[in-house]
């Protein structure tokens, strides 16, 4: 029986197009190594994933930047963030000594937001006040169609008139 001790790691492209580190030798016997296929695939997922993390650390920085050059308060900031503003935004719109008619940066991201939310609770009553009147308008219709099969079952059944409507529907 012989033995293999020559053996190195190539890459080869598997059936499924994916690159694959196997194991050979001199005498073209592949062997795979599923382990190490894991390990690569990990690591490829992790170079992606600190791209992610950079970019997201990044961004934290900008923004721990434009509150400490701003003077904003935690709250403001996540105002700022919920109106989708960027950091670099507010750093650009810091008043300067010849704007004295300019608000600060903080009271001017509380006036955007207390607007937005003026708004949208408009927009939310608005809504509810559509809702209910296609209610009302559901209700009468529904009412209109129950008086007329009151009026046709009455019409259909005579000896039966004298009966109230919701008895109609219970005849033996």
């Amino acid at each position: 029986m012989r033995f293999c001790f020559a053996l190195a790691w190539e890459s080869i492209k598997s059936r499924f197009g994916k690159r694959l580190r196997i194991q050979t030798c001199g005498m073209d016997c592949p062997i795979a190594d599923p382990a190490r296929e894991a390990t690569v695939r990990r690591r490829a997922r992790d170079r992606r994933n600190t791209v992610s993390q950079r970019k997201r650390n990044r961004k934290a920085k900008q923004w721990q930047e434009a509150q400490a050059k701003c003077g904003l308060s935690n709250e403001a900031v996540r105002m700022a963030r919920e109106l989708g503003m960027a950091p670099r935004s507010l750093i650009k719109n810091i008043p300067s000594q010849s704007q004295p008619w300019k608000a600060s940066v903080e009271e001017w991201i509380r006036d955007l937001y207390q607007h937005r939310q003026a708004r949208i609770a408009r927009k939310k009553a608005r809504r509810e006040e559509e809702r209910e009147e296609e209610n009302t308008l559901w209700y009468q219709g529904m009412e209109m169609e129950m008086d007329q099969m009151e009026r046709d079952a009455i019409g259909h059944f005579p000896s039966e008139a004298f009966l109230a409507p919701s008895l109609l529907w219970k005849t033996i």
